[in-house]
């Protein structure tokens, strides 16, 4: 709390009231003067004039002077006296007006800060009676006015002070139990219809642990408890794949409220933004559009996602561009084998006409060789039949040389029709 100078009157001099006024002083100079003075002429005359009498009035009256003087002298001391117990009693209600100034300006100050406090503030006695609320609680409850009068009917914000402090409660006999027992800060919350609230209460005592009364601090939490459904339900929805949902502002209430549904509906527009650029992409790549890519300005993680996306489409369209020329060479090849079938078909052929007439000649050698065997068989019987045809044997024998080597010549076809069957067969 800022000190301001305050205005206290200026305390006596204490100096002048322990010692008589300067002109009452003068005043006993001058009488004590004026009676020497008027003593010694008398005392003079009667004496020069041998008045004996006159000489003893005015020894009487010299001795009521002294009378007189010392009389004066203790009313003197007596007002001195009482001069100074009324200086004491000045100085006295000074500073009791001074300090009572002091509590005043303090308890002003102490008004003026709570009334332009930001906390919003309510103070009630020992008998739990309003006594004092600032403007913030005022507004707050002003705020939620037509919501508090759907619980309480007869609310009303500018009848606070002087009224109970449980008219905010369904069961004030709960409330009052506990507060008649507190002793140190107590935290609580009152839900009254659709309004929330947050409670601080402090006891307050005096320097002899009397508990004076109670200071509540009054929060508003209705906001704060909708956005953290509002942000659970965004939440929910996040965590099953919708990410199209949004916070709604929060003007109006607390910055930090704001801030974080600002900073929310900011992380599900970054999510959801890069989550709909890789959507895109797969989509295209699904349709077989291998030309789309991630574009944007992307940070952190996000950025990754992007590089990682757009390298799998290169890698991806790099494939199918190695697939598809691997399929041209295939169709090439298959052509060549096609063509190469075709001369296979043809050579098959050629060989198949071959082995037609390698088998006539088989066929012509088989008989051969049958006709051959057939004279063999003759040549034998005849040569076993009768030695008397040695001569002419010998002659069949030189037949028989001759078959033979016609049939070492068949031989020799047959074996060069084996190879060329080995060849097909190789061919093929």
């Amino acid at each position: 709390m800022s000190a301001l100078p305050l205005i206290a009157p200026r305390p006596p001099d204490r100096s002048r009231a322990a010692r008589p006024p300067a002109r009452w002083q003068r005043l006993d100079g001058a009488v004590a003067v004026a009676a020497a003075l008027l003593l010694a002429a008398g005392c003079g005359t009667a004496l020069w004039q041998r008045q004996w009498p006159l000489l003893l009035t005015m020894l009487g009256v010299s001795v009521l002077l002294g009378v007189l003087a010392v009389r004066s002298r203790r009313q003197a001391r007596r007002w001195q006296q009482d001069l100074q117990r009324a200086h004491a009693a000045t100085d006295a209600l000074a500073e009791q007006q001074q300090r009572a100034a002091a509590v005043h300006s303090e308890d002003a100050q102490i008004h003026r800060a709570l009334d332009v406090s930001r906390t919003a503030m309510m103070i009630a006695d020992n008998d739990h009676v309003i006594r004092y609320v600032n403007r913030s609680v005022v507004a707050l409850l002003r705020n939620q006015q037509a919501s508090l009068r759907e619980a309480f009917p007869d609310f009303d914000v500018d009848t606070l002070v002087g009224s109970s402090i449980h008219r905010f409660h369904v069961n004030p006999d709960r409330i009052r139990g506990i507060l008649n027992t507190l002793q140190q800060v107590h935290h609580g919350r009152v839900r009254i219809g659709p309004v929330h609230f947050a409670q601080v209460v402090t006891p307050v005592f005096d320097e002899h642990g009397q508990r004076l009364g109670f200071a509540v601090e009054w929060h508003d939490r209705t906001a704060e408890l909708q956005l953290e459904t509002a942000v659970a339900d965004i939440v929910a929805a996040a965590a099953k794949g919708d990410l199209d949902r949004r916070l709604p502002s929060a003007e109006g209430t607390a910055s930090f409220l704001d801030g974080l549904t600002g900073g929310i509906n900011q992380l599900l527009q970054s999510v959801g933004g890069t989550v709909g650029e890789v959507r895109r992409v797969l989509a295209a790549l699904a349709r077989g559009d291998l030309d789309q890519r991630m574009h944007g300005q992307f940070d952190g993680a996000f950025a990754a996602m992007q590089r990682d996306a757009n390298a799998t489409a290169e890698q991806l369209t790099a494939m199918v561009t190695r697939i598809q020329q691997c399929t041209g060479a295939i169709t090439q090849a298959a052509g060549e084998i096609a063509s190469g079938n075709s001369d296979l078909s043809e050579r098959t052929e050629r060989q198949a006409a071959h082995l037609e007439e390698t088998a006539a000649s088989m066929e012509e050698l088989t008989s051969t060789v049958r006709q051959n065997a057939e004279h063999a068989r003759q040549a034998s019987a005849l040569a076993h039949g009768a030695q008397d045809v040695a001569g002419r044997g010998s002659a069949v024998v030189g037949q028989v040389v001759t078959t033979m080597e016609a049939i070492q010549i068949a031989s020799r076809r047959i074996g060069d029709i084996t190879g060329v069957i080995d060849g097909i067969a190789f061919q093929t």
